[in-house]
């Protein structure tokens, strides 16, 4: 039998049990509004054009005109455990789906690696293994060793989580729809507050001082958590209490290169959005915004996609100051004997891909932040200038999308 056919198989045998999980009302939908279709095609904003997934199941209300809820399936049919990479392109694609709110499912005939399970527990995927005609949900559950029991009710939660997500409200009281300059104004005022020398003296931005500050002056605690899951149960690096005035980190990013922004972004939400009038549950249901390097700007479709972006725009502007940028970048470059500096052009030559390469090493290191982070800072500032892309130029495409993969993961 070969591969396509194969395929094909499985996706029949994943149809029938997807229709069985629902009929069996393990997943608390009324049967009756849930539509599963095969080979359905939904438009991503990524893409600019529509994507063929193996499965959905489309939830809606007969007299609604279009789907509240839509689960998007993949059917791996592979002769072996599931990868990472597998797992993070799915993501990747159903992220440029934002017509709907959407759910991910992945069914697999022989298991997943851990990194895949690692990596659906943080992204939010839920899992299903297939054996015969048995299966098994496995949600955010690397062990394996939950019953099907909990498991039902589990993602009977989820899915009652995820209808509360899609009536959330569009507009959030008191939002302020700041733009990326006047941000860095806030964040470079932060600064000053601290220390003026920070700005001044173009150094790097010291975080023990900083949350000494908060912890000081402004009763601002900031703590180390285990176990760390919104109300939605989904495990998070970072969480902001509002409530009780306290930023919770995970253990998981301690000592790593991702602490910095993690964190950065946590104190964003205390700075700008500790006076919003919302509840907690709204608050934890904020979707990350999407930047789209093919047009440089983020995806902003409501107040839900700008609170987050103003947290990631703020730890930027924290952790990378913008005049701190322009003097590291220019004293890298007078350095290694580069003639034009203060900006990076980026094009097919070697030399250029060479000093591109070198100065992020540069900075990073500096501001001790992840490579990815500095790439999008020094784009948001306009630093880096790009040829024009042509149709042919397929090197380029590919670079800009593998940085779309990371896009919430910096």
């Amino acid at each position: 039998m070969n591969t396509v056919k194969i395929g094909d198989t499985f996706e029949a045998k994943s149809k029938n049990i997807i229709k069985k999980i629902i009929d069996n009302h393990e997943l608390s939908i009324n049967p009756a509004h849930c539509t599963v279709k095969e080979k359905v095609k939904y438009y991503s904003i990524k893409r600019k054009g529509k994507i063929t997934f193996d499965l959905s199941i489309e939830v809606k209300h007969p007299n609604a005109d279009k789907p509240f809820l839509v689960c998007i399936i993949e059917c791996k049919s592979l002769s072996k455990p599931v990868p990472v990479d597998d797992i993070e392109e799915f993501e990747s694609k159903v992220d440029g789906v934002q017509e709907f709110q959407t759910k991910k499912i992945v069914i697999a005939k022989n298991g997943f690696q851990s990194g895949a399970f690692n990596t659906a527990k943080t992204q939010g995927i839920t899992l299903i293994n297939v054996n015969e005609d048995e299966y098994d949900i496995i949600l955010y559950k690397p062990d394996n060793k939950s019953n099907k029991e909990n498991s039902y009710i589990e993602i009977e939660e989820e899915i009652e989580n995820l209808i509360k997500s899609a009536l959330l409200p569009n507009k959030i009281e008191g939002l302020k729809r700041l733009s990326a300059k006047d941000i860095n104004k806030v964040a470079t005022s932060f600064l000053d507050e601290i220390d003026k020398n920070i700005t001044t003296r173009f150094l790097k931005t010291p975080l023990n001082k900083i949350i000494e500050y908060l912890r000081k002056e402004k009763s601002l605690q900031i703590i180390d958590s285990n176990n760390l899951v919104d109300d939605n149960g989904i495990e998070q690096l970072g969480y902001y209490d509002i409530k009780n005035k306290t930023i919770f980190i995970s253990p998981i990013v301690r000592n790593t290169i991702r602490f910095p922004f993690v964190l950065a972004h946590e104190i964003g939400h205390y700075i700008l959005h500790s006076k919003l009038k919302t509840n907690q549950f709204t608050y934890d249901n904020f979707k990350d915004s999407e930047f789209n390097l093919f047009v440089q700007k983020n995806t902003l479709l409501n107040d839900k996609n700008w609170i987050e972006w103003q947290a990631n725009c703020f730890a930027a502007s924290l952790l990378m100051p913008k005049n701190t940028v322009r003097t590291r970048l220019i004293s890298i470059q007078l350095a290694k004997g580069i003639r034009n500096q203060g900006k990076i052009y980026l094009d097919h030559q070697i030399t250029n891909k060479i000093d591109h390469r070198e100065i992020i090493d540069e900075l990073a290191s500096f501001f001790e932040v992840s490579k990815i982070s500095v790439e999008y800072r020094l784009e948001s500032l306009g630093i880096i200038e790009h040829p024009p892309i042509s149709a042919e130029d397929e090197d380029r495409k590919e670079f800009l999308r593998s940085l779309s993969i990371f896009n919430n993961k910096f």
